[in-house]
């Protein structure tokens, strides 16, 4: 469901739909809590063009950051994988945008105030070389580079992210030949809180469960239980 991932896009850059990305261009991947290799988005394709970006015969090869809670497809095929809880995300998109414009490798000003990755990384204990690492990389391949954040991020940490490769010059490493199509759009947070007020109330008289299972997926505070 890329919903919330929409609503960002649609906040930052005007248009409806978060564009597809050309993976097979991209020379450094930073993926966090996103699985575009095994369940999300256009996953076969994307897979397709991600294994173009790691060429043995000329040995050319892209290079995968994932920044993730739990492993996935995508964080078994990093190069540098990081554990990260997702409501740290947020602050790990606003400190590494933070570092980036001290290097002055931004092309727009984007106020992080507050944010430093140093303190970022002794907070959750994370890996400082990778980190230096990722610093680097993204700094030398400007225009090259693409961040990913996943669907089941909050909409602030998506908007970071639009902005973070806006002032990396990655809007190339998006495709314009072509737009994601959905015939029937998914049910939004507001349609199941309906939903759910609709059942409570003795308005609904019966629901049929297809190959899920609402009760253990959705959140506990939807109460759908």
């Amino acid at each position: 469901n890329n919903s919330v991932k929409n609503s960002a896009w649609s906040k930052t850059n005007g248009s409806a739909k978060y564009p597809l990305v050309k993976w097979n261009e991209a020379k450094i991947i930073l993926s966090l809590e996103s699985d575009f290799l095994g369940t999300e988005g256009n996953k076969v394709e994307s897979a397709r063009l991600f294994a173009e970006g790691r060429d043995v015969e000329t040995k050319s090869f892209n290079r995968l950051y994932c920044v993730d809670s739990s492993l996935t497809i995508t964080g078994i095929n990093a190069d540098y994988r990081l554990r990260l809880r997702p409501e740290a995300q947020y602050e790990f998109v606003m400190s590494l945008m933070n570092e980036l414009g001290s290097k002055g490798v931004l092309k727009i000003n984007v106020s992080t105030s507050g944010f430093s990755l140093s303190s970022f990384v002794s907070k959750y204990n994370l890996n400082k070389e990778v980190l230096n690492h990722l610093v680097s990389d993204l700094a030398a391949n400007r225009g090259n580079a693409i961040i990913d954040a996943g669907n089941s991020l909050p909409e602030n940490v998506h908007i970071a992210v639009n902005l973070l490769n806006d002032a990396l010059g990655n809007a190339a490493m998006f495709r314009s030949d072509s737009i994601p199509k959905t015939l029937v759009d998914y049910s939004s947070v507001k349609d199941l809180e309906l939903l759910t007020q609709k059942m409570k109330s003795g308005n609904v008289a019966v629901i049929l469960h297809i190959d899920c299972d609402p009760v253990y997926h959705f959140a506990n505070d939807l109460d759908y239980k």
